[in-house]
């Protein structure tokens, strides 16, 4: 069970050119012994339930069309992904 307190949501998105999205490439975090670079970050404050957690992340209008991956982690661990797919015309 995850200790209660303040922590970082890391969420990487992958493009369909395995490109990660990010703003820098100095926004890391440790997983699996290495420095990643994220996409977005957000502290929440974890009570022991539940918790909806919304990360948002700044379009520039640059997305290509085709699927792109997103993985959320927290206290140094993979603790969701979902796709999407961006087809051609999209509103991203």
């Amino acid at each position: 069970m995850a200790e209660q307190g303040e922590r970082d949501v890391f969420v990487r998105i992958a493009g369909p050119d395995d490109y990660i999205l990010a703003k820098s490439e100095k926004d890391l975090f440790e997983y699996e012994g290495q420095e990643i670079v994220y996409s977005a970050k957000r502290p929440v404050d974890y009570a022991g339930k539940d918790l909806d957690v919304t990360v948002y992340w700044d379009n520039n209008g640059a997305l290509i069309e085709g699927t792109y991956e997103v993985y959320i982690f927290a206290d140094g661990n993979e603790i969701g992904n979902v796709q999407f797919q961006i087809e051609e015309g999209g509103l991203f």
